[in-house]
């Protein structure tokens, strides 16, 4: 699925606050990225990491989190950069389903924000490993092409029948 072109807004938290609503701390974030609210048409907070085993520290206030990321982002999308084109994530919603085990319009987000920032060249593609720490892991291809500033994600993966039903309004 082609998304839409990623827009970026700078994300002005507390790290501590964040650690707190994340239950890190703030050794947890990676020291050379910033968390960024990034949109491929959804606005999610990209939160990067140190290293993967950050990843399954994570123990979320949801009234935290829901406090913390208010109208700017509809989640918390925790990250780790791994080797060769790989990625480690989780998707914390602060409401109800708690966690996502795979979205891809936080994966396509993900995928500008690190060609953005210079870890990930435009036209490779990127492989992210989600939803692993709930037992329900998800893989996600991106791929992100780029012409300027303009970054345009292309995300693709498997998905597996969780359930099925009908709503009738």
């Amino acid at each position: 699925m082609t998304q839409r072109e990623a827009a970026f807004r700078p994300a002005k938290l507390n790290k501590k606050a964040l650690g707190a609503a994340l239950g890190l701390t703030v050794k947890d974030f990676d020291p050379k990225l910033e968390p960024e609210y990034v949109s491929t048409g959804i606005f999610n907070l990209l939160v990067p990491l140190r290293n993967r085993a950050a990843l399954s520290k994570i123990v979320m206030n949801m009234v935290a989190l829901r406090k913390l990321l208010g109208k700017n982002g509809t989640m918390a999308y925790c990250f780790a950069c791994g080797d060769n084109g790989k990625a480690f994530s989780r998707g914390m919603l602060p409401w109800e389903l708690y966690e996502d085990a795979g979205t891809g319009s936080a994966a396509g987000a993900l995928g500008a924000y690190l060609v953005k920032h210079g870890r990930l060249s435009a036209a490779h593609t990127l492989n992210i490993l989600q939803g692993e720490e709930m037992g329900r892991p998800c893989h996600i291809e991106v791929e992100v092409t780029q012409s300027g500033k303009k970054l345009v994600p292309r995300v693709s993966g498997a998905a597996v029948k969780v359930f099925e039903g009908t709503i009738q309004i």
